[in-house]
This record gives C-alpha cells, structure tokens and sequence, in this order.
C-alpha cells in the first residue's frame, strides 16, 4: 500500500482533488489474479493479472472516488445484492442498475477517447455504449443508493 497519487499517475485528478494526496493505493500485479478493484473511502485497491489493466480499472474506480466526494449515487458490487438472499443473475441485474455503475462504465468508455469525441459527445450520450444506460433504465427501477449505506 502506499500514497494514491505515487502508484497513480493522474494529474487532472490530482488538481481536481487535492485532497486525495492522503488517500491510499494498493496494487497487486499477479498473473493467477482475477481482475477486480475496489473503492472505500481513502482507498483505492486493484488485484490484476497484467498491469495494463491498472487504467481500466482504475478510471472506474476513481469515479466512485469522485462520485463520494462529491455524494453522488454509489456503485456497489453483486455481492452485496446476493448477500441477501437474491440470486446471481437477479444481483447482476441490480447491479447494472445502479447509477454509481452507470456513470463508472460510462467514464471507462470515454477515456479511450480522444479529447475532440468527448467535447462533441456528453456523458449521457455515450452511456448507451456501456453494458446499461439510465435511458434503458425506467426512472423508477433506477437503484440510487449513497455512499452512507456503506460507509456510515
């Protein structure tokens, strides 16, 4: 584990959120891990089997960052669905519902775009390219859930 902004390189977040210079980042590169990353608040944490995933992964997760700062809608995880008591395709569903989910697709999707696509296309144009779009999505079943669920 160490300082966030040692292991990641982003200077547009770093001037954004100063803040975030006492945050911490762990990584683990290991060729028999199974992606996956995670976000709390102070931390940002990454299990990958190749470091080029780190990006991917890591502009995902800094949304979430930015979205409890900012206390937006969370993110969340199928396990915290399928913890109570409902099924892995039902959580799937659940969890592609949720706007922090959303919005987090959204940011990995436009970040390998160049600069022009993403100042001629808004976020919520591009959201129909992540796996669910909140236009998909009947305002209604939306799932927008806060950062105090998790983290009281």
């Amino acid at each position: 584990m160490a300082p966030l902004f040692e292991q990641q390189v982003h200077p547009g977040l770093r001037e954004a959120y100063p803040g975030l210079a006492d945050a911490k980042s762990k990584i683990l590169i290991d060729p028999m891990a199974r992606a996956r990353a995670w976000f709390e608040p102070g931390l940002v944490g990454f299990e990958v089997p190749i470091s080029g995933l780190l990006r991917h992964y890591g502009i995902h997760e800094f949304q979430h960052m930015i979205d409890y700062l900012e206390k937006l809608p969370r993110g969340g995880s199928t396990g915290e669905f399928m913890k109570r008591g409902i099924s892995k395709a039902e959580a799937e569903d659940l969890y592609n519902r949720l706007v922090g989910e959303v919005v987090a697709r959204n940011a990995q999707f436009r970040w390998r775009r160049d600069e022009k696509y993403r100042q001629r296309n808004s976020p919520m144009s591009t959201e129909g390219f992540t796996t669910i779009s909140r236009e998909r999505i009947p305002r209604d079943q939306q799932i927008i859930h806060s950062y105090e669920d998790l983290f009281p």
